[in-house]
């Protein structure tokens, strides 16, 4: 990116290559470091530091020597105890001479890197004499002595002494590696201690130049140089002291991904070297950031520095804090996110936070506390957790018909897991990449990769076309007779028809209408003008074909004698059929007569039996034979038996057996009957016959007889009427014997005859005579609807319309006793009507002159679908809610709003919207329709939902909006080092600036800060309500009241959106008190109203304020650390005033002042910059940190404004956009390729993470596209920045190298 700030890891250059891949050898195991001598043993000391690593010491010994160096005094072993059996390298040992000389007391912990023990701790140590006349003290002599480390074994490790030269004969005799001030005057409560920068400096011998003697000393501290040796020479000793207390790679360090899942991923890195784990103190720090270390400043990284997991470093955050004992893997499931890129950084450490040291008092030169490995650390390339891309959904058609499949197909590879959805509820169908679907509606897919990441697709909608309907007549169920039929029409028009029986195709039925004999279910199926079948409702056919016989099917009565006039016998009627049947009528041959049962008084169930009893009464003499016939309904069935009786003789008889006087029917009560016929008795004897009284039951009446004395060879005539009254009488059959007794000579007899007759009325049933639409849309002009008629009587009936404008179709039609039909109606109203109709219609049933009256009414409007509102807000959503879904409603009005019926026929809405309305849904009136909103991103969103209806093909839409915000925010920094500050005066003004990087508008709600630190102001004011772009800045101070204190504390700033989304920012704050004699009052201020012009020089004025004279003041060498843009300026060179010093641009916005004393002045010095033409026209000048002893020094950053002629902002961002530039690498080398704009000289730098040039070129160049190879060959794997500046203009990408 265009400017990106490179920000410097360490100042101090180091001997130590940065790239080597070996760790250093070391000869010696341990050195001594310093002692001290003073004027009593009791507050002296000596102080060893130990190079090897896990060092055994056991019985080692240290002592000194006499004053002229010739001869050791006393000195002490080391106990064989766990604390020195694996003493770790740059472990600091400090043995006082006698008591312990640190009011702190005893510190034998280990884990920090530092020890400080007495000599007669007997816990720890053993005294040893090499002389049996003094005591086992150590004692340091002023005139000379020496310090020397042995083994166990006796054998000379180091040794550091004082002595003039050429050195005291026991100095002599030592073999190397030792070291020896020259001097024979140390002096009292002075130190001699070695100051070099490598371990040569502690196998000098006799020197002047490695050693230095010093008041005091720097007690358990790297030594420094005299105050004399500080006029030419820095202090370096502790970079020694720092290269070994380090942890070393074997090689230039790797991290590496193994694996990746759902939650997690597993990196692995070069392990550090670690030869005892068991105690715990070596390991790794691992960073993890998601902009790649791009602008991370590796200075945070500092010795004595501790972080805690989940602490962030700039853009980087503390995923781990590994020790070595647990290997080099770690398994990151901190909050991963899909989508997301990740790099890992690790650092190497030995030791704990120093138990003496607090932060504060600790920095690079102090090598103390937690020891960071900041030469060779890895960083991992770009690990994404790969967020898979969306699943496109495709399907052959998005309109199917009601009983139709389609099928959907993703294009989604790599996937682990698929999870179909329809209307935001799972598919009850399996598939992965395919699934087949009959049912309407929105349909997507979510998918899960192997990485864990999810993806949805778009939505897409899966219609119904319209269901098609056929209307058939008649509709129902049917019951007709064997042999009969009934013809079903189909009432809409089609270009094809397909009957089907009992869900089958009937052969060649294909006609509008068809003739159903069978039983069963009949239905057609059509094609509607959207391409959809259409099947018509069911009718149900059941024929009934009556059966039934008559067991024994023979009636034999035998031989009537001659007083014997008639016998009766039975036989029984069984029915064999499927249907109840009702005995409603028979005949007989001559001479046989039905006695009972009457006509249609008995029903018959399936299966069921019934006696008949016959009489045989035969007319006359002789063999009398036949068969008999019985009919039954329904379907007019009969069945037959036979009959045979003879007569051989006979005194008298009766012309007629049986008479039938037929079937009537009976209207009403008013309706009169009579019908009658006439017997004739003869006498067929010799004597005379005396007729009694006929006997008969009614509706069968006698008529008066004139004569009832018969001679020989004459007859009497007995007339018998039928006569039926009753209602009962008017509603059956009626079947009766009539007897004739008589009296013959000495013969006693009875005549028999049969009476069969039958009156009914008719009884017809009728339903949906009143139909009411309601109100109905008026997108035709004919309405249907069919009546119901049963006839529930045993007389057919046939039905005819007699009147009125409804149309009654399919009449004139008969109905059989116990069947039924539909009568399809009809209203034809005119074209375009509109309002309310009522037709009626008279349909007449005879006999009996039956009618009833038949209406069909309803209201006519005209069709209307419609939202009772244009649109749906659905407002915005913020992404980081919990609750990322909104409802609302809308009104859905179809017709007149109340009793108008419509049907959903389809619906369509577009993502990330979604409704409850499904196809099939039945509108009556009004509907509150439910719409969701669910954002997946962010964005503003618009949709519109419409909703298909029929009748009439209505549609009814609406307008549907929302948006979905992203709530972020970040601070400028998570820490603030205010250093030495004044003692009680509030010291500070630094600031913490809080900025709104979404898309939702945040809060910064309120700051909590501890003492000693104070939160001074907010602009604006807390609470600070920030659009998207805007910021806040919180500015801190701190008063400490005493001296010498160190304060650390931690701010915490709570963010949210709207009370939601809330987020806590920790800034910590650190600062340390001035000592006492420090000097205060100090400014260093750089303007905030410079000016310059792009593509210019301008110098930028340093001043040092103090309120008194620093002529006289102790005020040590002093540095100054700046940080810019480095699209915006650079420094060139420092001019100073008064005092001797340079400046210096260690990275792109990086810079040093140094200084070998400061003096108040205006100004104390100034930068000469060069400025360039870039996006930004101002860039702030921060003074990061001052470096000084002796003094506190506060700040006031300074802000540069470029300006000119022409338009800055417009002109900068087009010429930035013409210095095109882009870096690949291709091993060993980087290859450079930049569109230049101008002919102007070019130099081009690759820097390392530390901010270190690492390669670089120069040329002139003309315009236009040129390509620059930078020889790389030794460079290791990692994140590089390669900066261009051509002329007026400069521009860096990022470059990863992977070797």
């Amino acid at each position: 990116m265009t400017g990106m700030k490179l920000l410097l890891l360490r100042v101090s250059v180091r001997v130590l290559a940065v790239l080597t891949s070996i760790a250093p050898v070391y000869s010696q195991e341990v050195v001594v470091s310093e002692y001290m001598n003073a004027s009593g043993p009791d507050i002296e000391w000596t102080e060893l530091i130990t190079v090897q690593d896990n060092l055994n010491m056991v019985g080692w010994i240290v002592h000194d020597n006499n004053g002229s160096q010739t001869a050791r005094q006393g000195g002490v072993r080391f106990k064989d105890v766990p604390l020195w059996r694996n003493v770790r390298a740059g472990t600091i040992i400090v043995i006082w001479h006698r008591v312990m000389g640190n009011p702190r007391g005893t510190d034998d912990d280990p884990s920090d890197g530092f020890l400080e023990l007495n000599l007669t701790n007997t816990a720890y140590f053993e005294l040893v004499k090499f002389v049996e006349a003094i005591n086992n003290e150590m004692n340091i002599a002023e005139s000379g002595d020496f310090i020397q480390v042995l083994r166990a074994d006796s054998s000379h490790v180091h040794g550091l002494g004082h002595f003039s030269s050429p050195g005291g004969p026991y100095f002599a005799t030592v073999p190397s590696p030792k070291v020896n001030a020259d001097t024979s005057l140390l002096g009292a409560n002075r130190t001699a201690a070695v100051v070099g920068r490598s371990l040569l400096a502690y196998n000098a011998g006799m020197t002047k130049d490695s050693t230095a003697i010093t008041p005091i000393g720097t007690l358990g501290l790297p030594n420094e140089v005299s105050f004399a040796q500080a006029l030419t020479r820095r202090n370096v000793n502790h970079l020694l002291w720092r290269e070994i207390r380090e942890p070393k790679f074997p090689q230039t360090p790797t991290i590496t991904l193994v694996t990746q899942d759902a939650r997690s991923q597993t990196i692995e890195w070069t392990p550090v070297i670690d030869p005892h784990v068991d105690d715990e103190v070596t390991g790794v720090m691992i960073l993890r950031d998601e902009q790649h270390f791009v602008g991370f400043d590796p200075s945070v990284i500092r010795d004595g520095a501790s972080f805690t997991v989940g602490q962030s470093l700039g853009t980087a955050r503390v995923v781990a804090m590994h020790a070595t004992k647990l290997g080099s893997r770690f398994v990151d499931r901190d909050g991963l996110v899909c989508g997301g890129e990740y790099s890992y950084r690790i650092y190497a450490y030995r030791f704990g936070p120093d138990n003496r040291f607090t932060l504060a008092q600790t920095a690079d030169t102090t090598a103390r506390g937690r020891q960071w490995q900041t030469t060779q650390w890895a960083q991992s390339a770009i690990i994404r957790k790969p967020l898979p891309p969306k699943p496109t959904l495709r399907a052959a058609v998005t309109s199917i018909c009601p009983g139709d499949t389609v099928s959907i197909i993703s294009d989604a590879t790599n996937v682990q897991f698929y999870f179909w959805t329809v209307d935001g509820q799972p598919v009850t169908v399996t598939g992965t990449t395919r699934i087949t679907v009959t049912q309407p509606g929105t349909y997507q897919l979510r998918i899960v990769a192997e990485g864990g990441c999810e993806a949805l697709s778009d939505p897409i909608r899966i219609d119904a076309r319209p269901a098609g309907s056929v209307a058939v007549t008649p509709a129902g169920s049917f019951t007709i007779c064997r042999g009969d039929s009934l013809v079903i029409t189909a009432g809409t028009a089609a270009p094809a028809y397909e009957w089907t029986l009992n869900g089958v195709t009937i052969p060649g039925a294909t006609a509008a209408s068809l003739t159903a004999r069978q039983d069963g279910n009949y239905q057609v199926r059509i094609i509607t003008g959207q391409g959809c079948p259409a099947i018509s409702s069911i009718v149900t056919v059941r024929v009934l074909e009556p059966q039934f016989r008559f067991e024994p099917a023979v009636v034999d009565f035998g031989d009537l004698g001659a007083c014997e006039s008639g016998r009766t016998a039975t036989t029984e009627v069984v029915n064999t059929g499927s249907s109840p049947i009702t005995l409603t009528a028979s005949t007989f041959p001559n001479g046989f007569t039905l006695v009972s049962p009457p006509a249609g008084s008995v029903t018959v169930p399936p299966g069921g039996r019934h006696p008949v009893v016959v009489l045989f009464s035969p007319t006359g003499t002789g063999v009398f034979t036949g068969v008999a016939t019985v009919t039954a309904q329904p379907c007019t069935a009969r069945s037959t038996f036979t009959v045979r009786g003879q007569r051989t003789s006979a005194v008298a008889s009766v012309n007629i057996a049986q008479v039938d006087f037929g079937e009537f029917v009976s209207c009403s009560p008013s309706d009169a009957v009579r019908e009658q016929r006439t017997f004739t008795i003869r006498n067929e004897g010799t004597e005379s016959l005396t007729l009694q009284i006929p006997s008969v039951q009614p509706p069968f009446y006698l008529l008066p007889i004139d004569n009832r004395v018969v001679d020989p060879g004459s007859s009497v005539d007995v007339v018998v009427q039928y006569r039926p009254l009753t209602a009962i009488e008017r509603n059956r059959g009626e079947n009766q014997t009539i007897s004739f007794p008589f009296v013959a000579g000495g013969c006693r007899d009875t005549l028999r005859a049969s009476l069969q007759a039958s009156t009914f009325t008719p009884s017809v049933e009728f339903s949906g005579i009143d139909i009411d639409l309601g109100a109905v849309p008026g997108c035709d002009s004919v309405f249907r609807s069919a009546v119901t008629v049963r006839n529930s009587g045993t007389v057919p009936v046939t039905m005819v319309r007699e009147s009125g404008a409804l149309e009654i179709e399919g009449v004139p039609t008969a109905l059989q006793p116990f069947t039924e039909t539909q009568l399809p109606i009809a209203v034809r109203l005119p074209s375009g009507f509109s309002g309310p109709f009522d037709q009626q219609a008279i349909l007449l049933v005879e006999p009996c002159d039956i009618r009833t009256t038949v209406r069909f009414r309803g209201s006519v409007i005209v069709p209307s679908a419609g939202f009772t509102q244009s649109d749906v807000a659905l407002g915005d959503i913020l992404l980081c809610d919990t609750v990322r879904r909104r409802t609302s409603t809308a009104t859905l009005r179809v017709g007149d709003g109340t009793s108008t019926i419509a049907v959903v026929t389809g619906v369509s809405v577009g993502a990330p919207f979604s409704t409850n309305v499904q196809v099939g849904d039945t509108i009556r009136g009004t509907r509150d329709v439910e719409i969701i909103y669910e954002p997946t991103g962010v964005g503003n969103d618009a949709t519109q939902l419409l909703v298909e209806l029929s009748p009439c093909a209505m549609n009814a839409s609406i307008e549907l909006s929302g948006s979905a915000r992203q709530a972020a925010s970040s601070i400028s920094t998570n820490r603030i080092d205010f250093g030495v500050v004044a003692t009680d005066v509030e010291s500070g003004g630094r600031d913490v600036i809080v900025r709104n990087d979404g898309t939702a508008p945040v809060t910064v709600r309120s700051v909590a800060i501890a003492a000693p630190f104070v939160f001074s102001r907010s602009t604006p004011p807390l609470p600070a309500e920030l659009q998207p772009g805007d910021s806040c800045t919180l500015t801190f101070a701190v008063r400490i009241p005493t001296h010498d204190q160190s304060a650390t504390a931690s701010a915490s700033i709570d963010v949210d959106t709207d009370n939601r989304c809330s987020t806590r920012f920790d800034v910590e704050l650190v600062a340390r008190s001035s000592s006492p004699g420090d000097l205060t009052g100090l400014t260093l201020a750089i303007p905030t109203t410079l000016r310059g012009t792009a593509g210019m020089e301008v110098v930028v004025p340093v001043e040092l304020r103090s309120v008194v004279p620093l002529s006289a003041q102790d005020v040590r060498p002093t540095a100054v650390y700046l940080s810019y843009d480095a699209r915006v300026m650079r420094v060139m060179q420092g001019r100073y005033f008064g005092v001797v010093g340079s400046a210096t641009e260690i990275s792109p916005g990086k810079a040093i002042m140094e200084m070998e004393s400061i003096t108040t002045g205006s100004p104390l010095a100034e930068l000469v910059c060069r400025t360039y033409v870039a996006p930004v026209l101002q860039t702030a000048i921060v003074i990061d940190s001052i470096v000084v002893q002796g003094a506190v020094i506060s700040r006031e950053n300074g802000l540069l404004t470029l300006e000119g002629e022409c338009d800055l902002q417009n002109r900068g961002i087009g010429i930035d956009a013409s210095l095109q530039l882009r870096a690949k690498s291709t091993s060993p080398d980087v290859i450079v390729e930049a569109m230049l704009p101008s002919n102007d000289r070019t130099t081009i730098q690759v820097f390392d993470g530390m901010g270190l040039v690492v390669s670089s070129i120069e040329a002139l160049v003309v315009p236009g596209l040129s390509t620059f190879h930078l020889p790389m060959p030794t460079i290791g794997s990692g994140l590089y920045w390669c900066v261009m500046r051509h002329g007026v203009h400069t521009n860096s990408v990022p470059i990863l190298i992977v070797r």
